[in-house]
């Protein structure tokens, strides 16, 4: 009674302690997760301002090209009077009737050394006083002003005033009937130019208008609005508050200069106002921004990164909570204890490998917010890793309800010839695709019998897909399925699937049915998988009652062998087609053959489930995002110009190069360790000042890879910098690294600031 009660506390205290360590771990996540939220909302708010600063000194060249463009016009048409050498007024007025015409101005004035103005049909005694002559005579070469009447000769000639922009050019003096002509004005209606001059952004949230040093609109004004809003000086009067006061910013405009303020309209919307003055004018462009687009854009990102951050502690707490229970059972003996400990490396590193995926495209994410093509890619490939977790997830909870024998296996009437079929018709496009035949024989006693048709397919489908996945283009499979003689009721089905592809080495052969179990370092393409398939279909198997087991021979094949007893059916299977209607696909006698083409890969060589993917089709990812082999600007001191990548996982490889590129590194990348010594050997001296290296590649890995370089026969093999990276992060894999000649470590995911300032310092 006293030992139970022991136990009894002792499991509490467990639990209690348990409990407490999921809280604190739940705070420190919370914490964390506030601080980046903050950091991150700081970080895009800033951005986006940077953004719209820029996008207002990009109006600004804008407008000053329209202007620049009218008065080049203007140049042009009054230095051609000159030339056409006329003797009278009455000549220059006629010829001033067609340049006119001929302009994109409505109105065109001369301008005589006494301040009169000359129109196509008369003569206007004008004071020289007047501000568009007086442009003229204060000296100004160029210069333009707002007029609301497009009649210089005449302000009251009745009607409307027409809103209009008088554009004056000082031209080269020239002489007619005692005239000395010195400028040309043009008049353009205000409505002809508003178009031209006024930019909506973000998405029409925002608007650039220009204003003059009183305040008044040059384009833009809303003739039914009150005198308030028709003037920006009277609003920012009326707003609620304006940051450093309503004087401060008018003495700003007056004084024509660029700045940035925030305020909070009439309506209590908040705004950011970015104003920039325009040469030879007294106006400014004024861009409009409701903070809410800041915030707008704060929020997208934070929704982005939060869906990824929530994506990965929960897969990293599914699978803490997994691995506790799995290492739960592994401590009673040191053999247990040892494979708990080549377990959890295994599940770091399947784990550690698409996380640094994730983590690499939440940083590209940051960097490319306002690329909607690169952001719809990162997305893409998003999805494609938390799929790929998924996968990983639902395989470990498989192993762990096989392993603690709490996985439900059926017992049901099943066809086994329409099973076969099935299986056969679900893997042909798969061989098809790759070039690879597949035959498959059947010799049957009892096609029905007892057992779980999901799970027997569930088997041969991993197999198959393995044995697809390791064979060449041009080589052959077979599915041999042959049955006993019954016996009291029973029969026991034997299946073969045989390949010719590239085997396995007796050394691997003892773990291919080993949790994570994958044959990586003796064939050239990296296959991707969980490495769980061939360690469910062997559990599944003894689940079932039956035995697996394998044979190989490197570089000739591979047969897997699935043996199951199973009781003889008497009943209509539940998979068997209805009488008189012909099975989903039937096979013609007693064998199929059907030829093709296969996923990527060659047989029996890793224990994985179905999977698919491109293989690797060029060695060399891009040249150099820059030429130069300068000093880093912040450190002062040299840094590394050209990086070597080795890395066989095909996203790592191109998120690491995009990353480096995107701060100013060339890089090229290597897909295996071997191919990465040899572009070390074939490349320039001191051409590689950096290799990052994997650890785990296919060929030759990063360890081997690393000894090879330092043994080559050159002078700067001695003095490279080559740095682990790698998901392989427990200390043993650290003491491997130091001892195999790498001078650093990185461990995946990548913390890519952390990357960058390790290699700034070199």
């Amino acid at each position: 009674m006293n030992k139970l009660a022991a136990v009894s506390l002792k499991n509490t205290t467990n639990q209690r302690l348990l409990l407490s360590a999921f809280i604190l771990a739940a705070a420190i996540i919370a914490i964390l997760t506030a601080a980046f939220v903050y950091h991150t909302t700081e970080e895009v708010e800033s951005n986006a301002l940077r953004n719209a600063q820029e996008l207002a000194d990009h109006d600004i060249d804008f407008f000053q090209s329209q202007l620049d463009a009218r008065w080049d016009e203007l140049a042009s048409i009054g230095s051609e009077f000159a030339l056409y050498h006329d003797t009278t007024m009455a000549d220059v007025q006629s010829r001033l009737a067609i340049e006119q015409q001929a302009s994109s101005f409505n109105t065109l004035y001369l301008v005589d050394d006494a301040g009169n103005l000359y129109s196509t049909t008369m003569l206007a005694k004008t004071a020289s006083d007047n501000p568009y002559i007086a442009q003229l005579a204060l000296g100004l070469d160029r210069s333009a002003l707002r007029y609301d009447t497009d009649e210089l000769i005449d302000d009251n000639i009745g009607g409307d005033p027409v809103p209009t922009i008088v554009y004056t050019v000082r031209i080269n003096p020239y002489d007619v009937e005692e005239t000395s002509i010195v400028g040309i004005i043009g008049l353009r209606h205000v409505d002809l130019v508003q178009e031209h001059l006024r930019i909506e952004c973000y998405n029409g949230q925002g608007s650039s208008t220009v204003v003059d040093n009183h305040g008044d609109y040059v384009v833009n004004i809303d003739t039914d609005a009150s005198d308030t809003e028709a003037n920006f000086f009277g609003l920012l009067a009326s707003a609620r508050s304006v940051e450093d006061g309503v004087d401060s910013v008018i003495e700003r405009i007056q004084a024509n200069k660029a700045f940035t303020f925030s305020w909070v309209n009439a309506d209590g919307k908040k705004m950011v106002s970015i104003v920039r003055p325009i040469n030879n004018t007294d106006w400014q462009t004024v861009m409009a921004i409701p903070e809410a687009v800041f915030s707008e854009q704060s929020m997208r990102v934070i929704t982005m990164t939060t869906i990824v951050l929530v994506s990965i502690v929960g897969v990293v707490v599914v699978l803490a909570a997994l691995v506790f229970r799995v290492s739960r059972s592994a401590v009673k003996a040191e053999a247990d204890a040892q494979a708990r400990s080549e377990f959890l490396s295994n599940m770091s590193h399947e784990i550690r490998t698409p996380l640094n995926g994730l983590v690499g495209l939440n940083y590209l994410m940051r960097e490319n917010l306002e690329d909607d093509r690169k952001m719809r890619d990162y997305l893409t490939k998003s999805s494609t890793i938390t799929q790929y977790l998924l996968s990983l997830v639902n395989d470990i909870l498989d192993v762990s309800k096989l392993q603690a024998g709490k996985f439900d296996i059926a017992h049901d009437p099943i066809n086994l010839s329409v099973l076969i079929d099935a299986v056969y018709a679900m893997q042909r496009d798969t061989f098809a695709n790759k070039g690879v035949s597949l035959s498959v024989s059947k010799q049957l006693t009892s096609e029905c019998i007892l057992s779980d048709e999901t799970h027997v397919k569930q088997v041969l489908m991993n197999i198959l897909s393995n044995a697809a996945k390791f064979t060449d283009k041009g080589g052959a499979v077979a599915l041999r399925v042959s049955q006993s003689e019954p016996a009291d009721g029973m029969v026991t089905t034997t299946f073969e699937v045989e390949d010719n592809g590239c085997g396995m080495d007796p050394e691997f052969m003892e773990h291919i049915f080993d949790p994570f179990a994958q044959e990586r370092n003796k064939i050239k393409t990296s296959q991707k998988g969980t490495g769980l398939g061939m360690s469910i279909s062997s559990l599944l198997v003894k689940q079932m009652g039956g035995t697996i087991s394998v044979r190989s021979k490197r570089n000739v094949g591979s047969c897997f062998t699935v043996v199951l007893p199973a009781p003889i059916s008497d009943k209509r299977p539940c998979n068997e087609p209805p009488l008189g209607k012909p099975a989903a696909q039937t096979c013609d006698g007693k064998t199929c053959d059907q030829a093709g083409a296969a996923v990527d890969g060659g047989a029996g060589g890793t224990g994985d489930k179905v999977d698919s993917g491109a293989g690797r089709t060029s060695n060399k990812v891009g040249g150099a995002a820059s030429g130069t082999s300068e000093t880093s600007s912040e450190a002062g001191r040299k840094r590394p110009t050209h990086i070597l990548v080795a890395e066989d996982n095909e996203l790592n490889a191109t998120i690491l190069t995009e990353i480096l590129r995107g701060v100013g590194y060339s890089v090229e990348c290597a897909a295996d360790g071997q191919e990465a010594v040899h572009m070390v050997e074939e490349s320039p001296i001191g051409y590689f000042e950096l290799v990052l290296m994997d650890v785990q590649m296919p060929i030759m890995n990063g360890y081997d890879a690393t000894r090879a370089i330092r043994k080559l026969d050159r002078d700067d093999t001695d003095d490279m910098v080559i740095f682990a990276c790698t998901a392989n992060t427990f200390k043993e894999d650290r003491d491997l690294a130091i001892e195999a000649g790498m001078n650093g470590f990185l461990g995946k995911p990548v913390n890519v600031e952390e990357m960058i300032r390790k290699f700034s310092t070199l």
